[in-house]
């Protein structure tokens, strides 16, 4: 379940693996619809963090949490993913996947379907001194992001519409994912969409017994 929420809020926001560990439920604005993923008291650095609208498909994934992050496994914060991921890539018979990938993914996934290059570069965190300047303002418009965030619901739509009997109604539901074991992904198909925008291969996975 720790697993499945840090790649779902990855996805999501598009931020760095440390951002998404770090990510509490202080620093999210529901009735606004905003993440702010730099933490009051941390100075931006070239890694910068900006803040991020939620998509529909996050929604029910940050509206509710009891503990200080996110991310928590047996009742304590997440540090590190890196051995999780890679053995979960390992039994999804990839190599070469890494966290950041499902950032590189969803930013080449955005470009693929018309997103605007700068609300692109927005999510990632790619702007320049007066972009982020601005920004300060610009995060309270409704519409904040708006192309971004409707082209990654789609996304998630999409891969609900094709796999929806492989993944399965929990791997989509915060409460049931939290309980129950997220079933194995066990075609190319499903795990090249996931990873698809890194131009990875996958190979054929050992089917499980």
């Amino acid at each position: 379940p720790h697993l499945l929420t840090f790649c779902m809020i990855a996805l999501n926001t598009m931020a760095r693996p440390d951002a998404v560990l770090d990510l509490g439920p202080s620093r999210v604005d529901l009735r606004r619809r905003l993440i702010t993923l730099n933490p009051k008291g941390r100075k931006q650095t070239k890694k910068y963090r900006p803040v991020v609208p939620i998509s529909q498909t996050l929604r029910p994934w940050v509206s509710t949490c009891g503990s200080s992050h996110f991310v928590m496994y047996s009742g304590r914060s997440v540090g590190d993913i890196k051995k999780s991921f890679a053995r979960a890539v390992e039994e999804s018979g990839l190599s070469g996947v890494t966290a950041y990938c499902l950032r590189s993914t969803m930013a080449t996934e955005l470009r693929t379907r018309g997103v605007p290059e700068w609300e692109v570069g927005g999510m990632l965190g790619h702007k320049s001194a007066t972009a982020r300047t601005t920004e300060r303002y610009a995060k309270f418009r409704p519409n904040y992001l708006g192309e971004a965030v409707q082209a990654i619901d789609v996304y998630f739509s999409e891969l609900l519409a094709n796999f929806g009997d492989l993944l399965a109604d929990r791997a989509f539901d915060p409460l049931r994912a939290s309980c129950v074991l997220v079933p194995e992904a066990e075609t190319p198909q499903v795990l090249d969409l996931m990873v698809g925008g890194t131009g990875i291969e996958p190979v054929t996975p050992t089917m499980s017994t």
